[in-house]
């Protein structure tokens, strides 16, 4: 690998943080570049079905740990709330007119199990279904967008 030349200090400082030196950052980074190093992160995750390979295919249709499975809407809600945070704080929002909503994990929890049950059984939405989401920044914007990922529903925030 062709060295790369540094044009700053020996140690990165901003304010009262010590970041490491450019040469650590950049022999981090190169650990980075394998496909491994992916693999071993991974690990820290909650996966329904561990994978075994990090990146599969080639330049422009790589494709991140394709023969794992995990659910998004588990990882943000369920794993909090069985890691103790149930009464925890998970969303907090304030409105332009001032007005805050304060959701704990367990009320998310129960809000997104809530709309995930009325896509699945009243609307009839399933896995590999898409839909388009029109909603403004509020707190029932991540909550619609948890329930589909929970039920396995391909989503965008801005109609096509």
């Amino acid at each position: 690998m062709e060295k790369i030349p540094l044009p700053f200090e020996e140690r990165i400082t901003l304010g009262n943080w010590d970041f490491v030196s450019p040469e650590d950052y950049l022999k981090e980074h190169e650990k980075t570049l394998s496909p491994d190093f992916w693999l071993k992160v991974a690990e820290e995750i909650e996966w329904f079905k561990k994978p075994t390979k990090s990146l599969t295919g080639e330049h422009p249709f790589y494709r991140w740990f394709e023969d794992g499975t995990l659910n998004m809407s588990y990882l943000c809600l369920d794993r909090n709330i069985k890691g103790g945070r149930k009464n925890k704080v998970a969303f907090f929002w304030l409105g332009e007119d001032g007005k805050e909503r304060v959701l704990t994990y367990d009320r998310m929890y129960r809000e997104v199990n809530r709309w995930a049950y009325v896509f699945k059984e009243k609307l009839g939405l399933k896995k590999g279904d898409r839909v388009a989401i029109y909603l403004p920044m509020i707190p029932e914007l991540p909550i619609v967008m948890l329930a589909l990922a929970r039920i396995g529903v391909i989503f965008s925030r801005e109609a096509p």
